[in-house]
């Protein structure tokens, strides 16, 4: 059925000539089509991949990045575990005071602590911007509370005993999940309910998804030695996967305008 995962099984079943796959070679072509995702996602930044995710951070403690959640209902985090971060693009603070998100620094540990540093050998950060800057002292710049990653912690930059906690909103590029293959675990699913599984890459990147599946299985298998008879040449799937994966490039390219159109932060 277009739209799902049995399309573009179906498909790269025929092209690797196996009508009627062993339960191995089905679970085999699943682990290739969840490569052809990964190798996507890890290349780009998908547009539909954005979404937003609070983290309660614990002033002494931080917050570990793997406990976002989904949702904020103005006083607790829920919905854990609901996706994984693969990379941040902007952070939000709620200042409970005037019931507001205002925008936040987040920088590695090790950058604040070099840049804290070099500035206090200028003389500290004022004086450093009110030497180098004189028409534009640092008191007249807009503040922003920074906040420090380190591995897979978030930290609050303010260590004083006065310190509280906060709840940050993370602007992110989120991992895709990944194709389900149940067939070798205990609770098995059929492969019709495997096969029904979609996502917008499957809706719209059909046909990368089958050639660089064929691809990885062609190399897991040596499925398509070269002979007289016809088989297909390694060199030309290799074009059908570049071919494609330019295609899925402008597809999300795309839709970069339509996002910005609509007012989605950078």
């Amino acid at each position: 059925m277009a739209g799902t995962l049995s399309w573009i099984y179906n498909r790269a079943m025929r092209i690797v000539q196996l009508p009627s796959p062993s339960t191995d070679e089905i679970a085999l072509m699943i682990a290739c089509l969840n490569s052809a995702r990964k190798y996507a996602e890890t290349h780009i930044d998908f547009e539909l991949s954005k979404t937003r995710g609070y983290l309660s951070v614990d002033a002494t403690d931080g917050a570990d990045v793997d406990d976002v959640g989904e949702s904020w209902d103005g006083t607790t985090v829920g919905s854990f575990g609901a996706f994984e971060i693969k990379s941040i693009r902007r952070v939000d603070r709620w200042d409970s005071t005037n019931s507001v998100w205002v925008p936040a620094s987040l920088m590695s540990y090790d950058f604040y602590n070099q840049m804290s540093e070099n500035l206090e050998r200028r003389g500290g950060f004022d004086n450093f911007y009110t030497a180098n800057e004189p028409s534009y002292p640092a008191t007249t710049f807009p503040t922003r509370f920074v906040y420090l990653r380190d591995g897979g912690t978030i930290y609050s930059s303010d260590t004083s005993t006065t310190a509280e906690d906060s709840i940050i909103r993370l602007w992110v590029y989120k991992w895709m999940t990944p194709y389900e293959d149940a067939l070798h675990s205990e609770s098995a699913q059929d492969l019709a309910t495997i096969l029904a599984q979609t996502d917008f890459l499957v809706k719209n990147a059909a046909s990368f998804l089958t050639w660089f599946a064929v691809q990885e299985f062609n190399a897991r298998t040596a499925n398509f030695v070269p002979r007289s008879e016809g088989s297909l040449d390694p060199s030309y799937i290799s074009a059908r996967v570049e071919e494609s994966f330019n295609s899925m490039v402008k597809w999300n390219m795309d839709l970069t305008p339509i996002q910005n159109y609509l007012g989605a932060p950078e």
